[in-house]
């Protein structure tokens, strides 16, 4: 089976949030790694996916909140772990 990678930014997005979705928990460093981007590119992607589907940063990790989680609320000010 061949693993689909993605090469555009769209794909990139697309990927991230659907495994977020599916209930995936990811470090900065690891979607960097995952998606091909430095630390940097993987929270400026994160941080924009967060500002319209409900994903936090919390502990560490970026993850799909609950409705309603009051840890919800924007990441611009966090640091790159």
């Amino acid at each position: 089976m061949t693993t689909i990678q993605p090469e555009v930014t769209t794909e990139r997005v697309a990927m991230i949030t659907f495994l977020l979705c599916s209930g995936r928990r990811f470090r900065t460093a690891e979607v960097a790694a995952l998606m091909g981007l430095t630390r940097q590119g993987a929270y400026a992607q994160l941080a924009r996916i967060a500002r319209v589907v409900p994903v936090v940063l919390d502990g560490g990790e970026w993850f799909l909140a609950n409705p309603g989680d009051s840890r919800q609320q924007p990441v611009d000010g966090e640091m790159i772990e």
